[in-house]
């Protein structure tokens, strides 16, 4: 099994006042622009910063608790999120963090809990909770007081049930792929893992290459699927700027040049530089769900952006295909990208802006039966205005929400 995140709560996160989201393997996120997906996308990036930094740096690269907490209620409620993985080796975990706003304006952690057990028991092995800047584990009468108020406990627990949890959330991967980002040289980077924007491509390109070969089913998928998106894409091939006479570890520059085919057997290679937009950023989605190494789950956000409505059926075939080997969650609002027969509804979370709150909800009822009877495409739906939320499953998420509820809760949306 893939470690992955079955279920996220989000409290008071800029506009989502309360969302308790399932996700699948393969989990797409549809609205409309300016409902809110790109913020169920920062909320969990804000964790991840948190555990890779600080509470303080993850609020203040967002500017500030004011922009950050949620403005659609009167009442200034804590920042809260947990999250109910799985896949961790044997274990699963549920972990809940809960920020509030302490002296000076300066965000402060109020509570946080850490539970484990094992894959497939309902019994919790480890429990290590924190109030304030005092945690204990198991027995609240032993506490032990030291804390910092916006580090989290997680970033320094490091038994292996700990760390393993800590290391999947640290590995989380977001993607908002810039093509222009992608055209320049740039200097030589380790590419131990896709930036946000593709900028260091090149980087991505050599590693894949160094580790499993130029020939590997990986890097053909990724060309055959590219040749699909851009007809007549070749190859693609990292090249660096370095000397024959200069060492490997001197190279200062890279990039990517494209071969294609342009007819009577011939072939003529492209900069990175004069290829077109949609290319480039089919790459990057391509690059940031196929990559070398440990990237649990990759969040991509609307990959079909320039690209030409008839490719957006293959990336998203990719994107399905590469989730046998991560979580894969992709924001759109283009229904050519919910064009297959092979979507579920399952698959789909429902993004609106409702009274200013952003409602993260699954397909209606009606919906579903229409999708799992195959007599409407996810897209065909989206096009007429017919691709909603149920609402009872969403007020039901609303209703049982509760950070520091009971133990691993059933993963039911």
């Amino acid at each position: 099994m893939i470690p992955l995140i079955r279920q996220i709560y989000i409290q008071n996160f800029k506009s989502i006042e309360k969302a308790r989201v399932t996700l699948e393997p393969f989990t797409l996120l549809v609205g409309a622009n300016g409902s809110g997906k790109t913020n169920f996308v920062n909320a969990l990036e804000f964790v991840v910063e948190c555990v890779n930094s600080s509470v303080e740096d993850a609020v203040g690269h967002r500017g500030g608790v004011y922009d950050v907490f949620s403005r659609s209620t009167r009442i200034r409620l804590p920042l809260g999120f947990r999250i109910l993985v799985q896949g961790l080796d044997d274990f699963e975990a549920d972990y809940a963090l809960e920020v509030g706003i302490g002296n000076y304006g300066y965000p402060e952690i109020l509570r946080e809990r850490i539970l484990f057990r094992q894959s497939g028991s309902d019994r919790v092995v480890r429990q290590t909770n924190r109030v304030g800047n005092a945690y204990w584990e198991d027995n609240p009468n032993q506490k032990i007081v030291g804390l910092q108020a916006n580090q989290l406990m997680l970033s320094s627990a490091s038994a292996p049930p700990f760390a393993k949890l800590s290391q999947f959330l640290r590995s989380t991967r977001f993607y908002s792929i810039v093509p222009n980002s992608m055209k320049p040289w740039h200097n030589r980077d380790a590419g131990a893992f896709l930036l946000k924007d593709g900028s260091n491509a090149p980087a991505i390109l050599r590693r894949m290459a160094e580790s499993e070969g130029l020939g590997s089913p990986r890097y053909e998928k990724i060309v055959t699927l590219l040749s699909l998106i851009s007809s007549g894409t070749a190859s693609i091939e990292h090249v660096s700027s370095r000397s024959e006479t200069v060492s490997r570890n001197e190279a200062t520059q890279e990039s990517l040049n494209f071969q294609r085919d342009v007819g009577e057997g011939k072939r003529l290679t492209f900069q990175a530089y004069h290829m077109s937009d949609g290319t480039l950023r089919a790459l990057g989605v391509l690059l940031a769900a196929y990559q070398v190494g440990y990237n649990p789950l990759v969040l991509i956000e609307e990959p079909e952006a320039t690209i030409h409505p008839a490719a957006a059926a293959i990336l998203f075939d990719a994107l399905k295909d590469a989730s046998s080997e991560r979580q894969v969650i992709v924001t759109t609002h283009s229904a050519d990208i919910l064009d297959s027969k092979d979507l579920t509804a399952d698959q789909i979370r429902v993004v609106s802006m409702e009274g200013g709150r952003t409602l993260i909800a699954p397909v209606s009822e009606a919906g579903r039966g229409i999708i799992r009877d195959k007599l409407y495409t996810p897209g065909e739906l989206l096009r007429v205005n017919e691709l909603r939320s149920d609402p009872e499953l969403s007020a039901l998420a609303t209703e049982s929400f509760d950070l520091f509820g009971p133990p691993f809760p059933d993963a039911t949306s």
